[in-house]
């Protein structure tokens, strides 16, 4: 077909906008290949509601059922996760703005994955203006879609009422819904805080941590650190100091901040390993890295007694008011 016969067919402005798309498309493209490089992962402390790199199996979901072997949709699935490293750092400088390029553009692919990432952008202000009914609304219709990670984020919203109002029924529902339908970690471990405490359902020890143990089985770090409090504390289980230590070192090789800073404390009084101050500081120091504020004044006790390192008053006080600071 020649230039002629395609303006001819279609008309002027239709082709005009196609073209300026497919120049748009190719500029980005461009740009995300230009700009990687070695760089260290910055820490990510929009924690909760979740966002994941990695893309395969019941994550390859296209809004108009396309067939994920089809070009375009390799094409979108390569855009989510070069807005994935923007968005996180990973391997580029971070830059929120460019992530949402490259979440819109797949979006408009029909990305599932794509669009709950924009909802996630909204909600945190994060390259757009923050917009908590908009998050909501992307949440609920990529949840109805079949992604899972909106089913739990649908939750925190209903719990938080952010773009909603607070139902904690609503927020069970939907972990409860995700848990038992996609084997969802994040919902699981939900599931088991919520057991646990009695928030939403009537308190249950022993369901709490049925389900904080079905997350660690799906490899959720924060599921390893309450487990690992719950045998710490013997928290419906049997106290085990050694096993507490055993769940807070797993998460902490899945960069969990919390467990990082708990099998530190570990080592620090020697419960359930051997004990290790210096050890410990280091823990401590990474955990801090990771956005631990409880790391913070560990770390500060550490300089101020002497705990794996030489005795520092100024800096003990220095990270004290960083501590003071946070509250």
């Amino acid at each position: 077909m020649t230039i002629n016969t395609l303006f001819a067919n279609f008309g002027t402005n239709k082709v005009i906008a196609v073209m300026k798309k497919v120049i748009a498309l190719a500029v980005l493209m461009l740009a995300i290949c230009l700009s990687f490089h070695p760089c260290k992962a910055q820490n990510d402390k929009s924690s909760h509601y979740i966002l994941s790199k990695k893309i395969d199996g019941v994550e390859h979901i296209f809004s108009d059922g396309s067939d994920t072997s089809d070009a375009k949709c390799k094409q979108a699935v390569l855009l989510y996760n070069a807005g994935i490293c923007y968005y996180k750092g990973d391997s580029v400088e971070q830059n929120y703005k460019l992530a949402v390029r490259c979440f819109q553009v797949s979006s408009e692919m029909g990305l599932v994955a794509s669009q709950y990432a924009m909802g996630l952008c909204y909600l945190y202000g994060r390259g757009v203006r923050e917009n908590d009914s908009l998050a909501f609304r992307i949440f609920k219709k990529s949840a109805e879609l079949g992604y899972p990670a909106s089913w739990s984020s649908l939750g925190l919203a209903y719990m938080d009422g952010r773009g909603t109002k607070k139902n904690m029924a609503e927020a069970i529902r939907c972990w409860q819904k995700a848990a038992d339908i996609y084997k969802d970690g994040s919902s699981m471990l939900r599931l088991g805080q919520c057991y646990l405490r009695g928030e939403g359902v009537s308190k249950d020890l022993e369901k709490g941590i049925y389900y904080l143990k079905l997350s660690v089985r799906q490899n959720n770090a924060r599921g390893m650190y309450e487990v690992g409090m719950c045998y710490l504390n013997g928290i419906g289980v049997e106290k085990d100091k050694k096993k507490a230590a055993q769940y807070f070192n797993n998460g902490a090789e899945l960069r969990d901040a919390a467990a990082t800073n708990m099998l530190g404390e570990c080592y620090l009084r020697g419960e359930g390993v051997f004990q290790d101050k210096e050890e410990a500081f280091k823990l401590f120091n990474t955990a801090r890295v990771m956005g631990s504020n409880k790391a913070i004044y560990n770390m500060a006790q550490c300089y101020e007694k002497g705990y794996g390192v030489e005795v520092n008053s100024a800096k003990a006080a220095e990270l004290y008011a960083k501590v003071a600071g946070k509250k």
